[in-house]
Order: C-alpha cells, then structure tokens, then sequence
C-alpha cells in the first residue's frame, strides 16, 4: 500500500507510513509527518524539503496523539500546520 503524507496528515500522526517505508523517508514535525518525496503533490514539494532540512528523520511507528481520530477527515488544515520539529526517534 503506498502511503501519501499532505494536508490530511496534519493533526493525525498516525505513522502507518513510518512503520513500511524501506527507506526512511520521514520526518518528523510537531503535529505531522513530512515524507521527503510525493509525486503529484507539487504544492506540498517545497515545504517537505524545507522541513526535512530541520526536523529530525523517524524510522519507527509510535503511538499517534491522543485526538488524532478527532481529526481524521477534517478538510483545511494546512492552517494548524506547526512548523516545530517533533521528538524523532
């Protein structure tokens, strides 16, 4: 199953994705996951690789935040974007 991280991602970390990739591909944000590629997706390019540049690289699925099924779904959230790096592994 391919795995696309964009605007619905933001809020969930639910890091299915982490847990497959086969090349550590993730990077972790405060509130959201960056994948460093995502064809299609042209509009989300240049802000995966400004953060990949900043936060830290994540290799393992952890637990997703406690309201992430509160989030699912919800359409515009770019607007709750943080650009803070999360823990890593």
């Amino acid at each position: 199953m391919t795995y696309i991280v964009n605007e619905s991602c933001i809020k969930c970390k639910l890091m299915d994705c982490v847990e497959v990739c086969p090349v550590d591909c993730f990077y972790e944000g405060d509130n959201m996951l960056k994948a460093d590629t995502e064809p299609g997706l042209e509009k989300w390019l240049s802000l995966n690789a400004e953060y990949a540049k900043v936060w830290p690289n994540i290799t393992v699925k952890k637990a997703p935040p406690p309201d992430s099924k509160e989030w699912e779904g919800k359409p515009d959230k770019l607007q709750y974007f943080s650009p803070n790096p999360g823990a890593g592994d």
